[in-house]
């Protein structure tokens, strides 16, 4: 499974919680993938980020995600169910309102679970590109803004990415 953005750049690799590999290309200024590791078993989603923070859960465990060049990562307490109770929670056969436009920041998909990716179309601040994220379960796919359009979180059951608008 790969995820890249589509816009040139250098190539890195990188490991997610679950091991696997993954490769993206990237351009400085553009949408940057920023390095997060959640020791999660099987997301079950995500919030949408609001004020630089947002909250992540699987079947167990809750976490929150304080974004920024290197997000924090704390596990949390409270039901991973009272998390996917919330409005603003979207995953797994929850919800709809992901976040598509956002200030300056656009992002459009088409999710079809026999892919092998789903292509997040981008536009920020007069440029745009495309990140092909690499679907493992084809079970459901998410991606959202945050509520500023400065990050753009893209998960599976299986993986979750979060980019910067640069």
């Amino acid at each position: 499974m790969a995820s890249k953005v589509e816009d040139g750049g250098k190539q890195t690799l990188w490991t997610s919680a679950t091991g696997g590999k993954r490769t993206y290309n990237v351009r400085p200024n553009r949408m940057e993938q920023l390095p997060l590791t959640i020791p999660f078993q099987r997301l079950m989603g995500f919030t949408i980020p609001d004020a630089g923070c947002f909250f992540v859960c699987d079947q167990n465990e809750c976490w929150s995600v304080h974004l920024g060049r290197t997000p924090e990562i704390s596990e949390c307490d409270g039901s991973p169910y009272d998390l996917a109770a919330r409005p603003d929670f979207i995953g797994a056969g929850v919800g709809n309102n992901e976040l598509l436009k956002a200030g300056r920041t656009e992002i459009a998909y088409d999710f079809r679970p026999t892919e092998e990716f789903v292509a997040v179309r981008w536009k920020s601040r007069g440029t745009s590109g495309a990140i092909e994220f690499g679907l493992i379960s084809g079970d459901w796919f998410i991606a959202s803004l945050s509520t500023d359009g400065a990050y753009a979180v893209l998960a599976e059951p299986d993986a979750l990415l979060v980019y910067a608008a640069t």
